[in-house]
């Protein structure tokens, strides 16, 4: 986002230097502004644990939909409703 990119523009390289941990959500436009203007951003990210946890239900709950088709129709019938 360009307030993060704003906001690492005012910093010396010294201070980028000291930047330790950078915690952020996963918004691309966060880690693009990281990536651009702070050193070995990637080293230094660290997601928070709500957008982690949330990312990690809906790719669940999108194989869950994917491999419950394939399932034979008695085990469909008891996974039904085991959300």
């Amino acid at each position: 986002k360009e307030s993060l990119a704003s906001y690492l523009r005012t910093l010396t390289d010294g201070q980028l230097q000291a930047i330790k941990t950078l915690s952020m959500d996963m918004n691309a436009g966060y880690i693009r502004a990281a990536r651009i203007h702070l050193p070995c951003a990637v080293d230094k990210i660290a997601f928070d644990r709500f957008h982690v946890a949330k990312q990690l239900g809906e790719v669940v709950d999108k194989t869950r939909q994917n491999e419950h088709p394939r399932l034979p129709v008695e085990s469909r019938r008891q996974a039904k409703g085991t959300r």
